[in-house]
C-alpha cells in the first residue's frame, strides 16, 4: 500500500479486507474437515487449518487488500502482533457478551465483529503501512 489515507478508498481496503479474511477462514476451515475426515486428531486439525490460514490471510493482505510495499521482514511481525491483537480482542468480547446475552451464537457473532473491526484498522494503519508505526 504504502500510501494509507486519501489515495486508498476506505471502503475498497475494507471490502478487500473482507474477501482475503473470508478467503483464509475457510480455507482453515477446508483443511480442518480433511484432516478430521482422516480420521486426525481435531486440536491438530484446526491448529494446521489456522496456521494454513494465517499465512493465506497475510499474503492476501498484504499483496492484494492494502497493495503493501512493506517489506515483509517488517509487516509479518506486525501482522503476527495483530492477530495476537485479535485474538485477545475476539476473547474478552466473547467472554463478556456470552455473560451479558447468555447465546454463544450471539457472543461470537458480537466478538468475531469487534475483532474484525480492530484487525482491519490495526492492518490498514499499521501493519501494511510503510510509515513508523
Amino acid at each position: 500500500m504504502g500510501q494509507a489515507g486519501p489515495k486508498r478508498k476506505l471502503s475498497t481496503d475494507l471490502s478487500r479486507f473482507l474477501a482475503v479474511g473470508a478467503i483464509a477462514t475457510a480455507t482453515h476451515w477446508l483443511v480442518m474437515a480433511v484432516m478430521v475426515s482422516q480420521g486426525r486428531n481435531p486440536t491438530v486439525s484446526t491448529a494446521v487449518g489456522a496456521a494454513i490460514g494465517l499465512h493465506i490471510n497475510y499474503i492476501g493482505q498484504h499483496r492484494f487488500a492494502f497493495r503493501s510495499t512493506v517489506r515483509h521482514g517488517t509487516a509479518f511481525p506486525r501482522y503476527l502482533a495483530s492477530a495476537v491483537l485479535g485474538w485477545i480482542v475476539n476473547l474478552t468480547v466473547f467472554m463478556a457478551a456470552a455473560e451479558l446475552v447468555g447465546q454463544v451464537a450471539v457472543a461470537q457473532l458480537m466478538a468475531t465483529s469487534a475483532a474484525t473491526i480492530i484487525n482491519f484498522i490495526v492492518a490498514r494503519g499499521m501493519v501494511f503501512n510503510a510509515g513508523p508505526i
